[in-house]
């Protein structure tokens, strides 16, 4: 049978283009290709279904990012023409790759989804949200089992976690090469042993998102054959793209928590600490500026609780800018290496290290109101029918496990923070052993006074993408489930 609307073939076939991992930004089986495929899959739904038009929009921005991977590859090797101290070139374009499909992958799946979620609740496709049934449905003592989760929702669950997982395992090997070389260009000891296992490394990161990939296919292709063996889908299809779509009633409030949701990913975003040369390109002020726009922007849904974030925002925010200007400043005069500068650069890093821990209260109240004003916009927002049954965990209600998720976050957004100032510290350790050797008031043994300073900065930008990623799945998650509960109500 002919399909005219929904394609599952091509599903299936563009699942198999996505599950392969790739080195650095070489591809095997591109990626570009899977989303093609998508596209021509959706391209007869996404003009009466606004979720798959959408997603349509988002897979368009996938595909231009993945297509130009390869070529990105090569020009970047002719630029460093067997240079090794350039090679570190190669780390910054897989990481900007990497985050910039983060960004648009979470949207696609988030619409993709719910536009399947829609076609089940509203035309009745069972077959895609049918959960197992049992036949034994309670334990032994008469508590119920629970739940088993639907086809749907293990699809979902497969993508969520596997896809991401094989972008940030493609660029682990890649920052091998930032700590193998100084500013000076000369090699390090811990980059020369970091070095030699790097093609270990890169076969173990290859194998484990491998493993995610066939987990993606395990979940995946079953929805995709449910999809193929539904006989009445072409019909319901074609009575949805008939039919005029009733207007959605809270369409405004979808698009406030739509807005504030970007607004609060992004502002996580800018708090991953990308320091290069002492320079912080990602300035957590802005981050802070962010954070206080989506509670500006959910004001009329939450009401005191985002006034509280707006407050705690404005209070962070000098504390922040001073940090970072102060950061700034202290490398500035670093620079010179004059002898007769160094206490005033001791000075400087004394205060850096106070603004630090008083950034880091801060921003700890901070995450903290956050959580409170999502805790808010959960109970009042979501929810649709049964509060029992969820997608994200198989004994916690709906209300619960958002407010848990949003738990979550705010404990990644204090560890990424407190690992931040941690890094202040032990820089500060450092720089005030080296300027004391400069000042022939010590001696230089090894260069650096704490040898595994040399990895801290891996632990703080680990910390720092595990908030944003994370960060970014619940805004992620939140929009879909206020669309969800709007959209059918």
């Amino acid at each position: 049978m002919t399909r005219k609307n929904l394609r599952p073939g091509l599903l299936t076939l563009a699942a198999v283009f996505l599950f392969n991992p790739f080195i650095s930004t070489l591809d095997v089986l591109p990626d570009a290709i899977a989303w093609l495929l998508i596209l021509l899959a959706l391209a007869g739904v996404s003009e009466f279904i606004p979720h798959f038009d959408t997603a349509c929009t988002h897979a368009k921005k996938l595909l231009l990012i993945t297509a130009i991977k390869a070529p990105s590859y090569f020009l970047v090797s002719a630029f460093v023409a067997g240079d090794d101290r350039q090679r570190v070139m190669f780390t910054l374009v897989c990481f900007s790759f990497t985050v910039v499909e983060m960004i648009w992958l979470f949207p696609f799946f988030r619409e993709f989804f719910a536009g399947m979620d829609y076609l089940a609740e509203r035309h009745g496709l069972t077959t895609i949200v049918r959960r197992r049934e049992r036949r034994n449905p309670t334990y032994r003592d008469g508590r119920p089992k629970p739940l088993r989760p639907s086809v749907l929702s293990m699809a979902e669950r497969g993508a969520y976690i596997a896809l991401p997982a094989k972008l940030i395992l493609a660029v682990l090997p890649e920052f091998s090469l930032l700590v193998s070389y100084e500013a000076s260009g000369t090699i390090t000891t811990v980059g020369r042993d970091l070095a030699s296992f790097r093609p270990i490394l890169t076969a173990i990161a290859f194998l484990i998102a491998l493993g995610f990939g066939v987990y993606f296919l395990i979940k995946f292709l079953p929805f995709c054959r449910m999809l193929r063996q539904d006989e009445h889908l072409d019909t319901l299809l074609g009575d949805a793209r008939t039919e005029a779509l009733a207007p959605i009633k809270g369409y405004a409030r979808i698009r406030r928590v739509r807005y504030a949701m970007w607004c609060l990913a992004g502002g996580s975003f800018c708090m991953i600490d990308a320091v290069l040369d002492g320079i912080n390109y990602l300035p957590d002020a802005l981050g802070i500026v962010l954070f206080g726009a989506a509670a500006i922007i959910l004001a009329p849904l939450v009401g005191k609780r985002a006034k509280i974030t707006v407050a705690t925002a404005a209070v962070a925010l000098p504390i922040s800018l001073a940090a970072y200007i102060i950061r700034h400043r202290f490398f500035l005069e670093y620079s010179y290496e004059a002898l007769g500068r160094i206490r005033e650069a001791d000075a400087l890093y004394d205060a850096l290290s106070l603004c630090s821990v008083l950034e880091t209260v801060t921003l700890t109240i901070l995450y903290a109101a956050v959580c409170a004003l999502l805790f808010a916009l959960i109970m009042e927002e979501t929810g649709y029918q049964s509060d029992n049954v969820n997608n994200y965990s198989s004994h916690l209600s709906l209300h619960t496990a958002l407010r848990r998720k949003a738990i979550l976050m705010a404990v990644f957004g204090f560890l990424a923070s407190a690992a931040t100032t941690a890094d202040v510290f032990l820089r500060r350790l450092t720089e005030r052993y080296k300027l004391g050797a400069a000042d022939g008031a010590g001696e230089v043994m090894g260069g650096v006074i704490l040898p595994i300073y040399g990895w801290f900065w891996l632990i703080v930008l680990a910390a720092c993408l595990l908030h944003f990623f994370y960060t970014a799945h619940l805004s992620s998650v939140l929009n879909n489930e206020v669309e969800h509960k709007h959209s059918l109500s």
